[in-house]
């Protein structure tokens, strides 16, 4: 389990018996983290910050975890880190109206953003994948979803609230949405 901080760091927690420990403290961010994602196989952390950054927090043989790269490129606070569920594809919302897919380049040896998307008019907060992992489902403050073909082009954009969207959660065939209406 991670945790993310208005201090500036996250924690990993390891479950020892009933309880959790903090096994891994990353620092490094200016300002607070503002959400904390693990990729399927469990080795890489993504943080995103106020500080418009985003790291990639690799795990090593003794559980620990030690930033391997700092990754720039929105222009705003990153609201929200997602990896995809089956690839190693990193996935941010940001307040500069943005969504953004980072991937690993294996001939540079460095992350590399691999695709924009835009289509919503507002601060994206939270974004979610299909189980199958084909299709992306964001929310806004302009009061909308967007579900996205994975990279590629807008497949529906719905007015799902009458204020900001806040979280969107994908659950087998259904998306569940809470916004600021109440």
């Amino acid at each position: 389990m991670a945790s993310a901080s208005f201090d500036a760091t996250a924690v990993v927690w390891l479950q020892d018996d009933n309880d959790f420990e903090p096994v891994s403290p990353l620092e490094g961010h200016e300002n607070e983290v503002k959400s904390v994602s693990f990729n399927s196989e469990g080795n890489l952390i993504a943080t995103c910050s106020r500080d418009k950054t985003i790291w990639i927090w690799e795990r090593d043989e003794d559980e620990d975890f030690s930033c391997s790269a700092v990754l720039s490129g929105h222009s705003q606070d990153v609201k929200y880190v997602k990896w995809h569920p089956t690839e190693n594809l990193l996935y941010s919302a940001s307040y500069d109206d943005s969504i953004r897919c980072w991937k690993h380049e294996p001939s540079i040896d460095d992350w590399v953003c691999s695709a924009v998307l835009n289509g919503h008019k507002s601060t994206v907060w939270q974004i979610d994948f299909s189980p199958c992992g084909q299709y992306l489902v964001s929310c806004s403050q302009d009061k909308s979803l967007i579900v996205w073909h994975q990279n590629k082009s807008i497949i529906t954009k719905l007015d799902a609230h009458e204020r900001a969207v806040l979280s969107v959660s994908w659950c087998g065939d259904r998306i569940a949405t809470a916004g600021a209406d109440n």
